[in-house]
């Protein structure tokens, strides 16, 4: 599994911000360039992820699914993320995050498959797991990236800026594993 740390995150973060339209650009252009697939499984992000693929142009030559599970039971058909996973974790975890990935990949075939789980607030938060707690899923080949994100120190304490936040860096991540396909870390 690849290893980001968070000041890595907040590279990303801060570097894709204002550019979102681009890194999404860039990811469709790279997977169509090599005939590949894109799928994403969204909690917290509600469908914005599959929103701004499907804003870019071209983005039916490499979008393969999108599935919202909010709920653990939608996680759990779906996704095929073990109940008892989800018990001993919770949903918003970094072995929730995985499974999710996990199972999307066998749900889509799609080389990339992006997984986001977290809490977007206003409420649900502890002291914890804080309302900006999330956490990506990024598999893309053999390799996989789950990022702990601590969005309530890198944006508004906000509900949309914390899924706007979270989409940033799971794209932005994911951007970088395209462009470092021959190896597997950051």
């Amino acid at each position: 599994m690849m290893q980001i740390t968070d000041e890595e995150i907040v590279q990303i973060y801060q570097e894709d911000r204002n550019t979102l339209d681009k890194t999404v650009s860039d990811i469709v252009q790279l997977l169509d360039k090599r005939a590949q697939k894109i799928a994403v499984a969204e909690s917290c992000t509600g469908g914005m992820l599959s929103q701004w693929i499907t804003s870019v142009s071209g983005a039916s030559n490499v979008y393969e699914l999108g599935i919202c599970t909010y709920s653990n039971r939608m996680k759990e058909c779906y996704l095929h993320v073990p109940g008892d996973l989800l018990e001993s974790y919770g949903a918003v975890s970094r072995q929730t995050a995985q499974a999710m990935a996990e199972g999307l990949r066998e749900a889509s075939g799609a080389e990339l498959c992006i997984s986001i789980t977290g809490l977007a607030g206003p409420g649900g938060g502890t002291p914890e797991c804080p309302v900006g707690t999330v956490f990506a899923g990024i598999l893309y080949g053999d390799c996989l990236c789950v990022m702990h994100l601590h969005l309530e120190r890198l944006c508004a304490p906000e509900r949309q800026a914390i899924r706007e936040g979270a989409a940033v860096c799971a794209f932005g991540a994911a951007r970088r594993m395209l462009e470092e396909e021959s190896e597997c870390r950051m």
